[in-house]
C-alpha cells in the first residue's frame, strides 16, 4: 500500500489522536525462550570477580569552526603543520580547483581533525611550499584534512606548480564560476604574473584574495586610459565580484576537530589509520610508521637518512614498501601487504640496515654487472625484495666464494627476468624462491627456473615496448656491454644517457620502412638501439648505409667499434650496411640468443 494513498493521511491522524493521552506503544512483544538448562532456575549467578569495563583512551576533544583564511595563517605562521608520517600532497590541480568552487558556492567541504601539542611526540614537517618549520614547534598538527588544506594554502598563496584566478571577463559575459575559476601551470600564467596583465585581461590572481580592494584600486587605475564613465563601471562590477566571489572565501569556516593534548599517542595511530582507509589509500608505510611512532620509532627519518646514504635507492625510485617486503623475506614471513603491514616494530628495526645493505647491494650489481642502468630498464621491480633478501647469502660467502654466489644471483636474475616468473603473483613467487636461492647459493641444486630455463629465441621478432618487462631485459642485455654514445664514442652512463638525451630508437627508421608492411617487425625490439638526440636527429628517415657513412665521416675509426659495443653489425659486407632489413633482424636475433646464453648457462 502506497502510503499517501487517498484518505489515508486523514485515516492516520485519526488513528494518532487516539493514542495521544494514552501511554507510548511500544514494539511488539518478542519471546526469548530460555536455554534448556536454565528453565525455571532464573536468572544465572554473576562471575564472582568481575572486571571493571575498559576506559576510553580516546582523549578529549574540542569542536571549532575556524575561517579558511585564520587556518592558512596559521600554516604560513608555522603553528599549524603535519605529522612526519602523514603521506605527501597528491591532488591534481583540477581537483583543487573544484574545491574552491565549492567553497564559494558554500558548500560544506568536509571536517578537519587536529592534535594539540602533536609536535612533542611526532616528527612535524611544514605543509608542502609553506615556510620551513626550522625547528619551530607547531600547535598544531593536522591528522584529517591535509589533501584540502595543502591546495588551498598553495592556491591562495600563489606557491606550487599551478596558479589560480578567477576570469572577470568571463563572468561578466555570463559564465558561471565553475567556469570562471581557472587554473594554469606556472609557465603558462606568466602573462598574468604582473598587474599589467591582470588589467588588461581582468585576470584576478586568487593568490590575493585577501587583498582584493587593493587589487581592484590598482587593476581600475591602471586602466585608466579608459574613459571615466567606463571606470566607474568596472569598479562598480568589482565591488559586486567581491561579494560574490571573493567574500564567500574570505568568510568560509571549516568545522574542526582537535584531540587534545592529552590523547595517547596509540589512540592518534588508530584514529589516522582508520580515518584513511576511506581515503586515498594509505601506502603500508605510512601505516607502519603511524604505527612505530607509538613505540617510539622514527620510521620516515629512517628512511630520509638511508636514501642519504645510498643515493642508489633514489636513482631506482625505490619505494619503503620494498624494503619492508626485503624485512618480511629475511624473517621468513610472505611479503604480502597484510603481512607485512601486521609486522611487528621490533622485526622490522632488527632487520632494516642488513634490508637496506641487501637493496643497495642488488641494485648496485644489475647496474654495474646487468646492464640495468636506470630505472627505465629495469624488467621487474617486485622481484628486487627477493634480490636484496638473497643477498644476506652472498655477503655469507668468503673469497672467491662470495664473489660465486654474486654470478649465481645474476645467474637468476636473467633466468626469472625471461622466464617471466614475476609476471604474476610476484609475492607468492619470492616466498617460494627464498628457500631455493638459500639453497643454491649455500652450494646445493639450482632452482628451477635455472636449472631448467629455455627460451625461444624467435620471440624477440615480436617484443616491442608494449611487452614492457621482456622489452626492457634485452635492452639491459645490451647495456651489459657498456655501448658507446654514436655521437661522442664515450661509454653510456646514467650521466651520459641523461645529459644528451639518449633514449632508444630505431635502427633502420620507421619513415625510410614504412612502406614495407612489416607490421610489428619494424619495432621489434631487435630494430632498436640507444641513440642520442643529436645523431637521431640527423638519421631521420634515412637508410642506415647513408647516415652511417654520415657518422663515418666523423669517427672514421670509432664508427666498428661503436657499432660492435651496441650488438650491431659493423662490416662494410654486412646487413646493416646492405641496408638489408631481414637480414640485419635474423643477424640480430643470433647475437641476443648468444648474448642470452652467456648469462644464462654456467
Amino acid at each position: 500500500m502506497t502510503l499517501f494513498q487517498p484518505g489515508f493521511q486523514l485515516e492516520l491522524v485519526d488513528k494518532l489522536d487516539t493514542l495521544k493521552d494514552g501511554a507510548v506503544p511500544g514494539p511488539s512483544p518478542v519471546i526469548i525462550p530460555e536455554p534448556a538448562g536454565l528453565q525455571g532456575l532464573g536468572a544465572p549467578a554473576l562471575p564472582e570477580t568481575m572486571i571493571d569495563p575498559p576506559i576510553s583512551v580516546g582523549g578529549q576533544f574540542d569542536p571549532g569552526v575556524p575561517t579558511l583564511v585564520y587556518l592558512l595563517s596559521q600554516i604560513e605562521n608555522r603553528d599549524l603543520a603535519l605529522p612526519d608520517f602523514q603521506r605527501s600532497f597528491v591532488w591534481e590541480p583540477n581537483a583543487t580547483r573544484e574545491l574552491i568552487v565549492s567553497i564559494i558556492r558554500g558548500f560544506p567541504a568536509g571536517n578537519l581533525l587536529f592534535l594539540r601539542g602533536g609536535s612533542n611526540v611526532f616528527l612535524p614537517r611544514a605543509v608542502e611550499e609553506a615556510p620551513s618549520l626550522d625547528g619551530h614547534k607547531p600547535a598544531l598538527l593536522v591528522l584529517d584534512g591535509q589533501q584540502r588544506l595543502s591546495s588551498l594554502f598553495q592556491a591562495f598563496y600563489g606557491v606550487g606548480s599551478h596558479r589560480f584566478f578567477v576570469d572577470v571577463r568571463a563572468l561578466m559575459q555570463g559564465a558561471d564560476v565553475e567556469s570562471a575559476v581557472k587554473v594554469f601551470s606556472t609557465t603558462k600564467a606568466r602573462q598574468w604574473s604582473m598587474l599589467d596583465g591582470q588589467a588588461r585581461s581582468l585576470m584576478f590572481p586568487l593568490a590575493r584574495v585577501q587583498h582584493f580592494a587593493d587589487w581592484r584600486d590598482e587593476v581600475v587605475e591602471a586602466r585608466s586610459a579608459l574613459d571615466p564613465e567606463m571606470n566607474k563601471t568596472l569598479r562598480s562590477y568589482l565591488n559586486r565580484v567581491e561579494t560574490a566571489i571573493i567574500e564567500p572565501i574570505r568568510s568560509y569556516h571549516f568545522p574542526t576537530t582537535t584531540l587534545s593534548e592529552s590523547t595517547p599517542t596509540e589512540a592518534v595511530c588508530t584514529i589516522f589509520e582508520t580515518l584513511n582507509r576511506t581515503g586515498i589509500k594509505l601506502s603500508v608505510f605510512e601505516l607502519i610508521t603511524a604505527r612505530a611512532f607509538a613505540q617510539g620509532e622514527r620510521l620516515r627519518e629512517r628512511w630520509n637518512e638511508t636514501i642519504e646514504r645510498n643515493p642508489v635507492l633514489e636513482d631506482f625510485a625505490i619505494d619503503p614498501y620494498y624494503i619492508l617486503q626485503t624485512i618480511a623475506l629475511r624473517a621468513d614471513l610472505v611479503p604480502r601487504r597484510g603481512v607485512v603491514a601486521a609486522m611487528d616494530v621490533s622485526t622490522i628495526v632488527e632487520h632494516w640496515d642488513a634490508a637496506v645493505a641487501g637493496m643497495a647491494n642488488g641494485l648496485t650489481m644489475i647496474r654495474d654487472e646487468c646492464g640495468v642502468l636506470m630505472l627505465k630498464w629495469l624488467p621487474y621491480a617486485p622481484m628486487l625484495p627477493t634480490l636484496a633478501a638473497a643477498w644476506q647469502w652472498v655477503e655469507e660467502g668468503l673469497g672467491a666464494g662470495s664473489g660465486a654466489r654474486r654470478l649465481k644471483l645474476q645467474r637468476w636474475f636473467w633466468c626469472a627476468t625471461f622466464a617471466g616468473d614475476y609476471d604474476n603473483a610476484p609475492n607468492s613467487r619470492a616466498e617460494a624462491d627464498m628457500p631455493l636461492l638459500c639453497q643454491w647459493l649455500r652450494g646445493g641444486e639450482p632452482p628451477p627456473v635455472v636449472r631448467d630455463f629455455e627460451f625461444e629465441p624467435t620471440q624477440w621478432a615480436t617484443v616491442t615496448i608494449r611487452q614492457r618487462a621482456l622489452y626492457r631485459a634485452t635492452m639491459a642485455l645490451l647495456l651489459r656491454h657498456r655501448p658507446l654514445d654514436f655521437h661522442e664514442a664515450v661509454p653510456l652512463t646514467r650521466t651520459v644517457i641523461e645529459s644528451t638525451a639518449v633514449d632508444d630508437h630505431h635502427v633502420f627508421p620507421k619513415g625510410y620502412l614504412q612502406d614495407t608492411r612489416l607490421g610489428n617487425r619494424i619495432d621489434s625490439v631487435l630494430n632498436h638501439s640507444l641513440i642520442d638526440r643529436e645523431t637521431n636527429i640527423r638519421i631521420q628517415k634515412k637508410a642506415p648505409s647513408v647516415y652511417l657513412g654520415e657518422i663515418e665521416d666523423e669517427l672514421p675509426n670509432d664508427l666498428p667499434r661503436i657499432l660492435t659495443s651496441h650488438g650491431l653489425p659493423h662490416e662494410k659486407d654486412g646487413p646493416l650496411w646492405k641496408d638489408d632489413f631481414d637480414g640485419f633482424l635474423e643477424w640480430r636475433l643470433h647475437y641476443l640468443a648468444e648474448e642470452l646464453q652467456k648469462v644464462t648457462s654456467e
